[in-house]
């Protein structure tokens, strides 16, 4: 339902509230939920500003700042269980090598964050860090220093890795 449509049925539960309390209350409540509705679809669109057509009704500011609101709310146990997926997948053939595992684990969090509110990225990184994340500048940081110390992309000695790194004429 888009912002006229609400501000029109909120106009109607009104009228219909002077003929019929119980009723007009149920339009007001189904109102009330569309513009929480709208409050999620707009946060999720990254707008932060209440829509024009809400501004001088204050129960329809009111709930779409609590959709909005509950949008933009992290769910800390959902993603510290798809952190712990995400890191035991990570480690999964990383060969023991933090560095590998690092960059497996920072890369599925990225690919993660992509599909989430960015108003949610800092709490979402903060959690990830318990888990291993880095962020690309530091992944970035560590794959040069691997390449100016001798080491592979894995984070092991070259000639020494059990993916062959360094072992070959063209290493």
């Amino acid at each position: 339902m888009r912002g006229l449509d609400i501000r029109v049925s909120l106009a109607q539960a009104r009228i219909l509230s002077l003929l019929d309390g119980a009723a007009g209350a149920v339009q007001a409540r189904a109102a009330g939920l569309a513009a929480q509705a709208q409050g999620r679809i707009d946060a999720a669109a990254g707008i932060a500003a209440v829509p024009l057509l809400f501004a001088d009704e204050a129960f329809l500011v009111e709930q779409w700042h609590h959709g909005h609101d509950r949008y933009l709310c992290l769910d800390t146990y959902a993603w510290r269980a798809r952190c712990t997926a995400s890191a035991r997948d990570a480690n999964t053939c990383c060969g023991l090598s933090y560095d590998l595992f690092m960059r497996r684990f920072s890369a599925a969090v990225d690919e993660t964050l992509t599909g989430m509110s960015s108003a949610l990225h800092a709490q979402a990184i903060d959690i990830a860090r318990e888990y291993g994340y880095e962020p690309q500048s530091v992944r970035e940081e560590a794959r040069h220093w691997h390449e100016e110390s001798g080491y592979c992309a894995h984070g092991i000695e070259r000639g020494y890795c059990p993916a062959g790194c360094g072992s070959g004429p063209d290493d």
